[in-house]
């Protein structure tokens, strides 16, 4: 196939092996939650993770300053009052708000789409803000559990006074 200059596609596929850790997060108002993450990439700006609910884990309100495309593996969790089984997908886009929970246990594999490297906001009791971006997804990806036990989670969130305007 033969492209002229305005048509260039490039054309790449990647394997990406699972990480071997479930990584439990240590942030506030994520008991129960663990992630894997298996690419954070910094010139696309998309992130592939994987997400473990326990059963009847409840996740802080989370706002979204990416698209998300959420891909249910096992189990059934619940956002905004939608359930989502084996099989099921969820769509999430720019300016979303959710708080998922996990009915059962439920994995969850996610791919994260933002053009400013901007994600999740999850917002605290108080109103404040844990933005997990870029530079929390990156330090996490690939990571075992005995050097992700040394990370300083906090060090690498960007702590907000209150939720911001969608980017």
């Amino acid at each position: 196939m033969s492209c002229s200059a305005e048509n260039t596609v490039r054309e790449e596929i990647s394997m990406l092996e699972e990480p071997r850790d479930w990584l439990p997060l240590m942030l506030p108002g994520t008991d129960g939650v663990s992630i894997k993450v298996y690419r954070m990439d910094k010139v696309t700006h998309r992130a592939v993770v994987k997400v473990r609910f326990d059963r009847g884990t409840s996740m802080l309100r989370q706002v979204y300053h990416c698209y998300a495309v959420a891909y249910t593996v096992s189990g059934r969790w619940t956002c905004n009052q939608r359930s989502f089984d084996r099989g099921d997908i969820a769509y999430g886009v720019f300016g979303d708000s959710s708080t998922p929970s996990g009915e059962k246990d439920t994995e969850i594999m996610i791919v994260l789409d933002s053009p400013t490297g901007q994600y999740i906001d999850n917002v605290m009791p108080d109103g404040s803000v844990l933005h997990l971006g870029e530079r929390w997804l990156e330090a996490l990806e690939g990571v075992g559990l005995l050097e992700y036990r040394r990370l300083d989670q906090m060090s690498l969130v960007d702590k907000l006074p209150d939720t911001r305007n969608v980017a």
